[in-house]
């Protein structure tokens, strides 16, 4: 019996010791007081301050125009009309992709006034004239039909579906008092609503009120860059083909003749 309790007062001892040398492993011995005899508590965590701010990044910067071709990337740089005017310029034939207006169309969006349409119209037209131009040439040259770089006229109504409204631009000249653009405001409603990016340039500005919402005032600097002869005239670019109707039209008279227009 006596030889019983000595093996178990070893085992308690064995244990005892064990247990010591596992806490003192776990608890790194020296900063806790896990046996209440005497030691330091442990010190509170130092908490490091970073040396230095990390400097913002410009991430709009870094970040690529969507559709990664050069006249999108030019988007980044400062917008100047001078770049517009020279047909050798890398912007002047932009015609805008991946549902994006042309620049210029969203900088006359942005800031509608008198001198950005007459300018939007200068280049408008000069791209028209160019093409034109083109065309004669290719005809006296004995290029086919298939050459053709303007729409055809006599392009059925069901073909229209093929046009991409968002692709579509027009400037919209209309008198308030004109019985024919009375008519033609409900059309600008609905080519807004297809997608078609309109800028709306009211004649009678001085004596009436507005019939289209965002309607820029023709003053002497777009009679000058365009003068008008009725109304409503409608100037329409669409996928690098410019083409300039008077009178009232609808969108499926629109789309018929800018349906076959080249893709870009």
């Amino acid at each position: 019996m006596l030889k019983m309790l000595v093996a178990l007062t070893n085992c308690a001892v064995i244990c005892l010791l064990s247990s010591t040398a596992v806490a003192q492993e776990f608890f790194g011995g020296t900063d806790l007081d896990y046996w209440n005899d005497g030691l330091k508590p442990m010190a509170k965590p130092r908490i490091v301050e970073p040396t230095e701010t990390p400097k913002a990044t410009n991430l709009a910067a870094q970040t690529p125009v969507p559709g990664g071709s050069v006249i999108r990337q030019m988007d980044s740089k400062p917008f100047d009309w001078k770049n517009y005017e020279d047909p050798k310029s890398d912007v002047f034939w932009d015609e805008g992709g991946d549902y994006i207006p042309p620049r210029p169309f969203r900088v006359v969006a942005a800031e509608p006034t008198s001198e950005n349409v007459a300018k939007l119209l200068q280049w408008m037209q000069k791209k028209m004239s160019l093409t034109k131009n083109l065309e004669t040439t290719l005809k006296r040259q004995g290029g086919s039909s298939e050459q053709k770089l303007l729409p055809s006229k006599d392009i059925s109504v069901e073909k229209a579906v093929a046009v991409s409204w968002k692709q579509m631009q027009i400037v919209y000249f209309y008198q308030s008092t004109c019985p024919h653009c009375q008519k033609s405001t409900p059309v600008v409603a609905e080519l807004r609503r297809l997608g078609a990016q309109v800028i709306p340039v009211q004649l009678d500005w001085k004596t009436s009120q507005p019939l289209v919402d965002g309607s820029v005032k023709y003053d002497s600097a777009l009679a000058s860059a365009h003068p008008i002869t009725g109304t409503p005239t409608w100037v329409i670019s669409y996928r690098g083909v410019t083409e300039e109707i008077q009178g009232e039209t609808s969108p499926e008279a629109i789309a018929s003749r800018f349906s076959s227009s080249p893709s870009r």
